[in-house]
């Protein structure tokens, strides 16, 4: 919505000033400049080099996903020959990324998603992300988003020990797409199609820019307070005061009465409780939780919808460029419902038997590269990377897991160096 609308929800919140200054001058990177003439020889390297061979050996698709960005907005396609001409312009290589995800049944499918590698560095031994002083971009919090979830859930169980407990989740649609780029940093996020002779600059955040968590957590940190609000709003009536997305979330699912209620163990510290519940944010993930009492699991499943939509501009009948609604409509039917069971940022989290488990789709695969690597006794520096990745994962619910990374990660420091 525009801006002046937004200062009316908040005007008084901490983040609002660089909200602000990002809804109206774009997403400016904080970064070191390079001189010209390491950009004139950076840029002629990068034109060269074309992008990854992820990308490059799947061309149709390649070109299928940079089409439905420059069609949806998120960039514009520029004369490849002419890049050299325009001032300030660097580009970075491309590459498809594949990765799971669930459709409206709830189904893991999955999703190729274009990435722009602005780590790779050229002539110069520097990248964007490289130049990018991150003491100036606004602090994460979404980094201990599962700790506090646990936590709070934990706390909550040992205040209302029969009381189930719900949780709901949605997503911002295209997050990062989202929030435009300024001027100055577009012109160093260009990629191309060689093939086409086309370079594209990018509009929108980056997937592959270093500061791009920081800047959309200015967002999507600053709705989700405003979700806690409504949440916690005493004055506020979930069944008039509703967003249009209300409907299609699907009924509650809770376990059956012939399992127990597992109870929580003493915490070292006292966490407070609201029991109308809390709203956490994990990058493009809103996620809710709640104790079963009184009208809470209706308000948990409203106030993110209603925070999201009270942001959102609404869709016109003539859009110039295809818009999607902000939440993303196709997943709420899988994910959106109050459940005792919610699959949470890759685990499993059972908030009635209080069990916290990886996917069994995760956990097959996993532990059967892990078994058949160990069984081989050689690997290569992307298998490490991948499995190291997958060990640091872990290490967010059991952190002595990172004690015994440190001999993997210097292998694959020497693999990356042979």
């Amino acid at each position: 919505r525009r801006v002046e609308v937004l200062e009316n929800l908040f005007g008084r919140h901490p983040n609002w000033g660089r909200m602000e200054r990002l809804l109206r001058k774009g997403s400016d990177w904080p970064m070191d400049e390079l001189d010209t003439k390491s950009r004139h020889r950076d840029l002629h390297d990068a034109i060269t080099f074309g992008n990854h061979k992820g990308a490059t050996k799947k061309q149709d698709l390649l070109r299928k996903l940079c089409e439905k960005d420059v069609v949806h907005g998120y960039a514009l396609p520029l004369p490849l020959a002419k890049m050299t001409k325009i001032p300030n312009a660097l580009m970075a290589p491309m590459n498809i990324m594949s990765q799971n995800t669930i459709d409206e049944h709830g189904r893991i499918v999955e999703k190729d998603r274009l990435t722009h590698d602005q780590s790779y560095k050229f002539s110069s031994d520097t990248s964007v992300n490289s130049r990018i002083d991150k003491a100036l971009l606004f602090p994460c919090m979404f980094g201990s988003c599962i700790k506090r979830l646990a936590n709070w859930a934990v706390a909550a169980r040992r205040k209302f020990p029969q009381a189930r407990i719900y949780s709901s989740k949605i997503d911002f649609k295209s997050a990062y797409r989202r929030l435009h780029l300024n001027h100055k940093t577009a012109l160093q996020t260009c990629t191309q199609l060689p093939e086409d002779e086309l370079a594209l600059m990018s509009l929108r955040l980056t997937f592959g820019g270093a500061p791009g968590p920081f800047e959309w957590g200015v967002i999507s940190e600053t709705v989700c307070d405003l979700a806690n609000a409504i949440l916690h709003d005493n004055d506020w009536d979930p069944k008039r005061l509703r967003a249009d997305a209300r409907g299609l979330v699907p009924e509650r699912k809770s376990i059956g009465e012939d399992i127990p209620i597992a109870q929580a163990k003493v915490q070292v510290v006292e966490v407070p409780v609201d029991p109308r519940g809390l709203v956490d944010v994990y990058i493009d993930d809103l996620i809710a939780l709640t104790v079963d009492v009184g009208d809470n699991v209706e308000r948990m499943e409203g106030a993110p919808l209603l925070a999201v939509e009270a942001i959102a501009r609404p869709k016109h009948r003539e859009e110039p460029l295809p818009r999607e609604e902000m939440e993303a409509r196709n997943k709420l039917e899988a994910e959106a419902a109050a459940e005792e069971i919610k699959t949470i940022l890759g685990w499993r989290f059972d908030f009635h038997r209080f069990l916290i488990s990886l996917p069994e789709n995760k956990f097959i695969a996993w532990s059967k590269d892990i078994k058949n690597l160990i069984a081989r006794g050689e690997t290569h520096a992307k298998e490490l990377e991948k499995n190291i990745g997958r060990f640091t994962h872990l290490g967010v619910l059991m952190p002595f897991v990172h004690h015994f990374l440190s001999r993997l990660r210097e292998l694959l420091d020497r693999s990356k160096n042979r």
